[in-house]
This record gives C-alpha cells, sequence and structure tokens, in this order.
C-alpha cells in the first residue's frame, strides 16, 4: 500500500501540473516514473476488474499469479522510498549480512517444507488453523506419505481400504508405490462404511459447512495428523473396533 501511495501521489501531481505546450510538465519526468505509472495502470486495471465483475479466484488467486510481478516491484518501490525517506546509512558489509541472514532463512525453510514448499506460509501469519482459511495441500502431495505409512502400519492386511473424505484422486498417489504396494491399497472413495481408514487434506469442492458429503462418521476415530511448521496438511480416521 505504501509504494502504490506513493506512485498514485506522483501521478496525481504531475497530471495536476500538466501544462499545455510546455514538456517540462508531464505524466511523468523521466522513465523511471514511466515505468511506475506503467505499473500503477496495470495492477489498477486488474483490482477493479476483479471487483466489478466479481471474479472467481480459485485457490488462492493461482489463476491470478500474474500480477505477482507488479505487487513485488511495488513492494519494493516502497521500501525505496521509506529508506530515503529515513535517510538511512546502511554500509554495505552491513547489507551483505542482511541478505545472507535472508538467503540462509528461505533455504532453511525449503529444506524444512521439501517436497511440500508449494504450502509454504508466511512463519509470522501461520497457525494451526490455516488450514480452515486456505485449501494448502491442493495438489494432493501429501497421499503418498500417508499410503506409505499405512502400509508400513498395516503389513498384514490386504487390501487396505481408504475412504477419502476430500476432493482428492487419491489413486494417483497408488501410481507413487511400487507394484507389490499398489496392489495392497484400494481406493473406496466416500463408501465410509467399507473404510479401514479416511484421509482427508481439507480439500473440498462444496461448502464443507454446509454439505455432508465428507462428514467424518461417528464410528471412527482421528488416529495421526500430518502437521509441518505449525500447518495441518492431512488428518487420519480409523474405524473404530
Amino acid at each position: 500500500m505504501i509504494g502504490y501511495f506513493y506512485i498514485f501521489r506522483n501521478f496525481i501531481l504531475n497530471f495536476i501540473n500538466v501544462k499545455e505546450g510546455n514538456s517540462t510538465y508531464d505524466l511523468w519526468n523521466n522513465n523511471e516514473e514511466k515505468k511506475d505509472l506503467f505499473i500503477l495502470f496495470n495492477i489498477t486495471c486488474v483490482i477493479i476488474y476483479f471487483i466489478t465483475f466479481d471474479i472467481v479466484l480459485y485457490n488462492g488467486w493461482r489463476h491470478a499469479y500474474f500480477v505477482n510481478i507488479f505487487i513485488i516491484y511495488v513492494s519494493i518501490y516502497a521500501f525505496f522510498k521509506i529508506y530515503l525517506k529515513l535517510k538511512l546509512n546502511v554500509q554495505k558489509k552491513t547489507q551483505i549480512i542482511l541478505t545472507l541472514c535472508y538467503l540462509i532463512f528461505i533455504l532453511s525453510k525449503m529444506i524444512i517444507y521439501h517436497p511440500y514448499q508449494n504450502i509454504y506460509f508466511n512463519s509470522i501469519f501461520s497457525n494451526a488453523n490455516i488450514h480452515k482459511k486456505f485449501e494448502v495441500d491442493y495438489w494432493g502431495l501429501s497421499g503418498q506419505k500417508f499410503l506409505t505409512e499405512i502400509l508400513a502400519l498395516e503389513k498384514n492386511k490386504r487390501p487396505i481400504e481408504i475412504g477419502v473424505a476430500s476432493w482428492l484422486p487419491l489413486h494417483r498417489s497408488i501410481k507413487m508405490l511400487d507394484k507389490n504396494n499398489r496392489e495392497k491399497i484400494k481406493i473406496i472413495g466416500q463408501e465410509y462404511q467399507n473404510a479401514d481408514y479416511i484421509y482427508s487434506n481439507f480439500v473440498s469442492e462444496v461448502d464443507k459447512y454446509n454439505n455432508d458429503k465428507y462428514k467424518i462418521p461417528a464410528n471412527f476415530t482421528q488416529v495421526d495428523e500430518f502437521i509441518l511448521d505449525n500447518i495441518k496438511i492431512y488428518k487420519v480416521f480409523k474405524k473404530n473396533n
């Protein structure tokens, strides 16, 4: 918002000072301001378009990721303006140290999350209930981990019938297992009465609060959950004996 405000303010001031026949006063004073105005125009038009036409944004704006470049530009512009405003005198060594610390932090997060980097949330804002606000494992990458652990737990049972309380083609995860293990797993969807276990990664194509399609039956008890960096990825329920 700070960067957007500065760019918009410059545009308004330049617009007010435009004088006919005087090239000194224009909508931009140099190529940098011309680029700023281009970014401002694009991001404003996109936001107005989304709001005006009530565009459906699936799974965390995944159809609007092209806006990221404009958001990054405006954010960096804000940092630059704040830096100039406060007249900070940061030495080059300090800048290098801060940059290295940031890169080390990002690297450590990549290692912690691997191979689930797509579910990363800012550590400041992420919490155990983030799965209630966002469908974090939309691609279903955790399916293989779940099936591998079930196979290790139920070594002597065949087949292991798995119910799925999510809008997720779990059978795709079976293809990531070796041939012998594939034959031990049977995915039965929402036929929960026949399931030994029910898997849920909180992804749904229906309103989970008003639709019982993925409601866990009363005769199932939660036996496991996968939490990564304080974010719940999936839960596992087992039929009571």
